[in-house]
């Protein structure tokens, strides 16, 4: 909140000229704690983290954000780096696809090539192409990611980045077993890579088991960043690797209930946008209507 989004942008550690950080600086004024969380990660250059955040507000953006780090230099011997993103289901690559747009032209001129290999009503193929990407990223589900390393066999070698969004999402969707492959496949493939690449994974909720599983697959420590909300004010916990967690304070996110009753319904699903929307609840909630017809208005 003291910072401005340039401020944070540069003090970890990426380079823009003038122009760029014009253009940042109108494209997003302050950041969200996800993303100044995000920014932080690129900061510290830390190799494995999981970030635990209730807050979703940003996110979306905070992962076009890292994308910035990269520069013309990281493209050695004229093969781009590769980063891939796996997103839970196509909603999300759809809201990924509309945070990306305020930075488009800036991520053109930085050299990131993007391709979407899931295809969305937004994404419908590539967004992004160059003659001489400084990065490669593709974006797409855990099963499209799979595929695209079975049909880009070599594509494994250029691993800079892997970024895992709402594991425990995914993991509730069935994809465990195609998670299991997917770390498997990396470990194998390039060995040593979990030890000195990068692995950002991220959840809503640290409770599954499957999600311990993961994190074990690795074989590597995690940093864990945990991120909460209580009445007061917003907390970001920067713990201390697994090996040391004993020690970390735990931050406990807010409970909140309230309960409404407002006869018209266009009120109603007015309250319902502002929760969403400002995320006036940091954890689910459920609303009750009379029948299926309603249900779908709602919806």
């Amino acid at each position: 909140k003291e910072k401005s989004a340039l401020e944070y942008l540069t003090d970890s550690g990426i380079q823009l000229t003038s122009d760029e950080a014009e253009e940042l600086s109108s494209a997003i004024e302050h950041l969200t704690l996800v993303q100044a969380s995000f920014l932080e990660v690129i900061a510290r250059d830390k190799k494995r983290v999981f970030i635990e955040s209730s807050l979703v507000n940003g996110k979306s953006t905070a992962l076009v954000l890292y994308l910035l780090r990269f520069t013309a230099q990281d493209a050695a011997h004229g093969l781009a780096p590769l980063v891939p993103i796996v997103l839970p289901n196509k909603a999300f690559i759809d809201k990924f696809v509309r945070a990306l747009a305020p930075f488009i032209s800036l991520l053109q001129r930085r050299g990131v090539e993007i391709s979407f290999l899931t295809d969305s009503e937004l994404a419908p193929g590539a967004t992004l192409t160059q003659d001489a990407p400084t990065v490669n990223v593709v974006v797409g589900t855990m099963k499209d990611v799979i595929n695209f390393f079975r049909q880009n066999e070599r594509a494994v070698e250029r691993l800079d980045s892997v970024i895992i969004d709402d594991l425990d999402l995914l993991l509730s969707l069935g994809q465990t077993n195609n998670v299991k492959r997917f770390i498997e496949y990396i470990a194998n493939k390039r060995s040593g890579f979990f030890s000195s690449g990068r692995l950002i994974i991220t959840v809503k909720e640290d409770i599954l088991e499957e999600v311990a599983a993961t994190k074990e697959a690795v074989g590597e420590k995690f940093v864990n960043i945990r991120i909460t909300r209580n009445f007061e004010e917003e907390i970001a916990e920067l713990d201390q690797p697994d090996a040391d967690d004993n020690d970390a304070p735990e931050g406990a996110p807010a409970i909140i209930n309230q309960y409404f009753h407002i006869n018209a319904s266009k009120q109603l699903y007015c309250m319902a946008y502002l929760l969403l929307k400002f995320e006036v609840y940091p954890e689910n909630f459920l609303i009750v209507t009379d029948n299926v017809n309603e249900a779908y208005k709602a919806k």
